[in-house]
């Protein structure tokens, strides 16, 4: 009948076509994956590589119950942390270390009332003839008369046994001496300097150099002069004052 399908039709619909063009030739049909057939997993080597995972990622405190309790991976230690504590707060302990200019204050305030060597002298009124006190007393009286030839001859010879030498004695020692005068005197009546110490600490017949430290209400620190012996006097040897 013309109506009625023909074989190779009712095959195509039935298994489909690739199949009945397979019986036809006489070959084996094509192999169908089914979800029974079993699944080729690929090799390791082209397995994808998954990311590795984040070190500085903080734990989330809901599913880690112990992250609250565990040192922040990418947060660096203080300097408490290296002694086993959380690092101190100096501010609320009350003994925070004031400015470097406050201390450096106080440090040469106290140096300037004890000095580093020999023996504190104090407020010195008494400048007995003939000790280092005693030139130290004629060397201020000549610099606050502006006397220059009263201060040279108070110095040793080599200081003023040239021109040249006393050139320098008056452009460089004493105009600092004389300008300064003023400030190391705390009274004219009786007349009173602030002798800070001796350098030796003692002085006797023996001696024969000797720094007297004064201090200033104009400078900061007590400054030397040097004096040295000669024979049976004492003479300006160096005047940093």
């Amino acid at each position: 009948m013309s109506g009625a399908p023909s074989a190779s039709t009712g095959c195509a619909r039935v298994m489909g076509a690739a199949l009945c063009v397979a019986l036809a030739l006489g070959v084996a049909p094509p192999a169908f994956a089914t979800d029974d057939a079993p699944r080729v997993e690929p090799p390791p080597s082209v397995k994808r590589r998954q990311p590795p995972p984040d070190r500085g990622a903080k734990p989330d405190k809901e599913t880690d119950p112990d992250a609250a309790t565990k040192p922040d991976a990418g947060a660096k230690p203080g300097r408490g942390a290296k002694r086993g504590g959380p690092k101190a707060d100096r501010s609320k302990r009350g003994d925070a270390r004031p400015p470097r200019s406050k201390r450096e204050g106080d440090r040469s305030r106290s140096k300037g009332a004890r000095g580093s060597r020999g023996t504190s002298l104090g407020r010195v009124s008494q400048f007995p003839p003939g000790t280092p006190l005693g030139l130290v007393r004629d060397a201020f009286r000549c610099a606050l008369r502006h006397d220059f030839d009263c201060y040279a001859a108070l110095n040793v010879s080599h200081n003023t046994d040239s021109p040249h030498a006393r050139r320098h004695l008056r452009k460089y020692s004493w105009a600092a001496f004389e300008n300064r005068a003023t400030g190391y005197v705390l009274q004219d009546e009786p007349f009173t300097l602030h002798a800070v110490r001796y350098d030796p600490p003692r002085v006797d017949d023996k001696t024969k150099r000797v720094k007297v430290y004064l201090l200033s209400r104009d400078r900061e620190y007590p400054a030397p002069i040097t004096l040295v012996r000669s024979g049976t006097y004492w003479r300006v040897y160096t005047n940093s004052l």
